[in-house]
């Protein structure tokens, strides 16, 4: 890294991800930090947010920079980005930053910046987004990853979307799943101790959202179980709220008394017990840039169905059954897996470190240029 010898690095962090209950981009910026901790032991790291959020690090060379006005905390995270984020990175005589969900907040034109490109929501599935998400994209989108030093995509085929789209190359950092997903074994008891969950069950883990097609889980469940197929099993729902959800609340609701039950949030240090010990594990998303949760269910030795994407193909690799994401599609497939053999062999096919050393490749870079 030269230019920083007798002085650290000074690296920025969009930490809007970090906010509330982790999602698969938290996850993401949870688990990256982790690895440049390890990776960059000399670099001092600058995470900035509307609100104290969880640091992936507790370090001295770690820092949490706070939106100081309790008047611009009450703004629009993205909004916040684009007004205030830029106000605050100044002060830190940053040299580069790194925005975690594509967009980049105003900066000094002597700091680098590289971006993470997760989806194209807004190209793919934008009926699905809200419309804060979606005229953000809209306005930010396009004119971010072009204005970036470095853009990373999560998957080969993000990145294949993105230059096909708008015409602008980058490297590829996928997420990883813990080695804690491949040791995890099925447990029925725990489950019900620690999750209040009767086995067997089918089970599903994603926001709910419209993106991600639960309404298909519930209705293909409730089919196959009136048919006799998954008599006595329940399914369970893993996940945070998300946006116009208010029909699939109602439907849960509804079939609650008929064994489908929402979790909500569940911590990751659960998650793995959750997946080994499912029956099966059902994705019918619409769109997605990686899929975490097809990745960390195969490497609990699940079964699953999930829709047939690129990207979940990348996620899940071989043994995992890909299904057109409708509902009489899904339901022959889950019926099918169910009776199919468990997976004998677990793997785990992205590892954190293999990703993170992408990611850190690119800031290097910048720092040495």
């Amino acid at each position: 890294m030269t230019g920083f010898v007798g002085r650290a690095p000074r690296i920025g962090i969009d930490g809007r991800g970090l906010m509330g209950s982790r999602s698969g981009v938290g996850r993401y910026i949870f688990e990256m930090c982790r690895m440049f901790d390890t990776m960059l032991p000399h670099a001092q790291f600058f995470v900035f947010s509307p609100v104290e959020v969880e640091m992936p690090v507790i370090s001295e060379r770690w820092h949490n920079v706070v939106e100081p006005s309790h008047r611009a905390r009450s703004l629009k995270p993205v909004i916040w980005l684009k007004t205030r984020c830029g106000v605050l990175c100044a002060q830190q005589r940053l040299d580069v930053f790194w925005g975690t969900a594509t967009f980049l907040p105003p900066l000094p034109r002597t700091v680098r910046t590289v971006v993470t490109v997760h989806d194209l929501n807004h190209v793919y599935a934008p009926d699905t987004m809200s419309a804060t998400h979606l005229w953000a994209n809209r306005l930010f989108f396009a004119s971010d990853v072009r204005r970036a030093d470095r853009v990373v995509s999560v998957s080969h085929g993000t990145a294949k979307r993105l230059n096909e789209r708008y015409g602008v190359p980058s490297q590829v950092a996928s997420p990883g799943v813990d080695e804690r997903f491949l040791r995890a074994q099925a447990d029925p008891a725990a489950v019900a101790n620690f999750l209040g969950l009767a086995s067997p069950y089918v089970l599903s883990v994603a926001s709910q959202e419209p993106r991600k097609n639960l309404h298909l889980v519930v209705d293909a469940f409730l089919e196959l179980q009136a048919s006799g197929v998954l008599k006595g099993h329940r399914l369970a729902l893993i996940g945070g709220p998300g946006w116009n959800n208010r029909s699939l609340e109602e439907l849960i609701r509804h079939n609650a008394t008929r064994g489908v039950v929402r979790l909500g949030y569940v911590d990751d240090a659960l998650l793995p017990l959750a997946y080994a010990t499912a029956d099966l594990f059902v994705f019918p998303s619409r769109y997605e840039g990686f899929g975490i949760p097809v990745a960390e269910a195969v490497a609990a030795g699940t079964r699953v169905v999930a829709s047939d994407l690129p990207e979940l193909r990348e996620a899940g690799g071989e043994g995992v059954r890909y299904v057109t994401p409708e509902a009489a599609a899904l339901t022959e497939a889950i019926k099918e897996e169910l009776a199919a053999p468990a997976p004998v062999a677990r793997r785990i096919q992205h590892d954190w470190s293999a990703g993170a050393r992408i990611l850190v490749s690119q800031i290097t870079e910048l720092l040495g240029s």
